[in-house]
């Protein structure tokens, strides 16, 4: 059973590796000769930020479960906007398992994957939710309501950290002044 974990976790990180090489390759392709793109920006692995689930996560969500949210708040770096709040954010669970001994505790681990910004831009994006140990798996207890039985619910609020430098790029100069 952990050798399929593993293959699948393998697999799934191949795949983000093939989609982030050949949106890069394309950004790269189309911004080439294209006078409208006036900045590029390099975010740094650590930065933070809090995204809103747009759906609900079941207990019983599988690994490679797509997730969706937005930003909740601009994401900027050294005053400059690299994604407008309401950008939205894709992700795929990585685990999913018991956690302890508790039947209603969860080891929940999500890998955050892509922005993609209001102008249309697909950004690629490394990242896992924000935890005190830095593990990125966050312990949740289910929770149990009318019909169903949830790890996260819709509208929740969960930090993230991004674990590999993005680079962005825009048709706009966005500073924020302060």
């Amino acid at each position: 059973m952990q050798r399929k974990d593993t293959i699948k976790r393998m697999f799934l990180f191949f795949v983000m590796f093939v989609f982030a090489f050949c949106n890069n390759m394309f950004l790269n392709f189309a911004f080439a000769n294209n006078s409208s793109v006036k900045s590029v920006f390099f975010v740094p692995k650590g930065q933070t930020a809090k995204i809103l689930l747009s759906d609900d996560i079941p207990y019983n969500a599988e690994i490679g479960f797509h997730i969706k949210a937005i930003l909740e708040h601009d994401f900027l770096y050294r005053n400059l906007l690299i994604a407008k709040k309401g950008t939205i954010v894709s992700g795929i669970i990585t685990q999913n398992s018991k956690a302890g001994k508790s039947p209603k505790l969860r080891a929940l681990e999500i890998q955050i994957t892509e922005f993609k910004t209001q102008e249309g831009f697909s950004i690629p994006v490394y990242g896992i939710l924000k935890t005190d140990d830095n593990s990125g798996v966050l312990k949740v207890k289910i929770l149990e309501t009318d019909s169903k039985k949830l790890l996260l619910k819709s509208e929740d609020v969960v930090e993230i950290v991004l674990t590999q430098p993005v680079t962005s790029y825009s048709s706009a100069d966005y500073k924020y002044d302060y």
